[in-house]
Parts: structure tokens; sequence; C-alpha cells
């Protein structure tokens, strides 16, 4: 009875042990299987925004969904950006260098709904300065898709980040030096009325472009009770 009793012991120790244990699972961006030619660009830096983090975020694995899971770069991302460079150019490439600016980039799941944040930008380097070609901020959402599914996902938003640019020269004049790019989102903020101001134009704002430029959509009248606080806001139509 004593050696019954100290088998499921143990057993039951064992099986404690292996439940407990942390479940990693890996991201490796899906390499492309097309070139884009005549890319002005054959190299690629990165900065990393988010403190060169590797864990990229929690989701549930397993038949039933029901293990949670840390998803981690199974290497660092510039590396996996060199090799998508590689895999999208040949050689009629040009010797132009590419920084790509990673301003975010993690998962997460929520009763059962998986979401993929990616923020970055993508500059050109001449010389000591850079200049931006474009920039995303995007969030992929799933309900029902795998884990392998998510990832191709994401890879080709990544992927056709860069691949889409790589014939792309910058559209605007601004210029940035390295110590500017990594503080870009405050240098932008200062472009950007409503960060700008201590008073709002009143009016409606049907998006937050208009809401950000201090231009209303629709002009407003509002009647304020005596301690300030809005009572109606009424808008004249046609």
């Amino acid at each position: 009875m004593y050696t019954k009793f100290l088998a499921l012991l143990l057993l039951s120790i064992a099986g404690t042990n292996v439940f407990s244990q942390e479940v990693v699972k890996n991201f490796e961006i899906v390499l492309p299987k097309t070139k884009v030619p005549n890319s002005l660009y054959n190299a690629i830096a990165f900065m990393d925004s988010r403190a060169g983090a590797k864990e990229i975020g929690i989701v549930d694995v397993g038949l039933l969904r029901n293990i949670e899971a840390k998803l981690v770069l199974k290497s660092p991302f510039q590396q996996q950006l060199q090799s998508v460079l590689a895999a999208l150019t040949d050689s009629t490439a040009k010797n132009g260098e590419l920084l790509l600016r990673l301003g975010r980039f993690n998962f997460a799941e929520t009763y059962g709904t998986r979401y993929c944040y990616f923020d970055a930008g993508l500059y050109a380097k001449s010389g000591d300065s850079y200049s931006e070609i474009a920039s995303i901020d995007t969030v992929l959402v799933f309900r029902t898709a795998s884990l392998n599914n998510l990832i191709k996902a994401e890879s080709n938003i990544i992927v056709g980040f860069i691949a889409t640019n790589l014939t792309r020269v910058p559209a605007g004049t601004s210029v940035y030096g390295l110590e500017n790019i990594a503080r870009i989102d405050s240098i932008e903020m200062r472009k950007i009325p409503v960060f700008n101001t201590e008073t709002y134009v009143d009016g409606v704002y049907t998006n937050f472009k208009s809401f950000a430029n201090q231009v209303p959509d629709q002009k407003a009248f509002v009647d304020a009770n005596r301690d300030g606080t809005i009572e109606t806001v009424r808008v004249l139509d046609s």
C-alpha cells in the first residue's frame, strides 16, 4: 500500500511540474517567395523603440486553446529583417540603405480573440541623415486563426510594408538624425494642432483627422449651464 501511495505521489508531482513549465512559442517572419526587381535599397538597419524586448506577447495554444504561451522572437528582429530584404532583392538592386524604426510590435489575446499590433516607420539613409519613405500603424484581429496562420498573416504585413517601398524615394523634405528618429513621436506631435493648444474649436468632428487639425466637420451651437457644463449641442442641417 505504501509503495502504491508513493508511486502515485511521485506521478502527481511529475505531472504538476509538466503543467507548471512555461510554454514558449517562437515568432519568425515567413520569408517571401517573390522578388522586387530594381530595388533602390539592398541594406536595412533597425531601431527598436520597444527597448529591445524579445518577448512579444501572450497567446493561447493547445487543442482547446487553453494553454497560455509566451511568444518570443526566434532570432533578433534585425536579423530577420535582413533575411526578408535578401529574399526580396536580386542583382538589379541599387546600393541604398533603409532604416526601419519599430514603434510597437506585440500580440495579445482576450476571450479567444487574437490581436497583433504593428507600428513602424521606414526611412532612406543619405549620408548621416534619414528621410521618411512611409509609416504604418495597424492591428490584425483574428477569432479563429491558428497561431501559424496568425504568424503568416503578420509576416505578410511586415514583408508587404518593406516590399511596397523598395522602389520608392522619400516623398517629403524633412530630414532627421538618428537621435530625432528615436523620439519621432514627440516631434510629429508638435506638428498636430490639437496637441499644441489649450483651447479647442467648438464644433462636431466626425473623424480624428479633423479633430487633430482642429477643423470641425460641422459648426455647432453649444448651450451651457451656469456652471459651464454643456446642456445641449445643436447642429443646423439642410
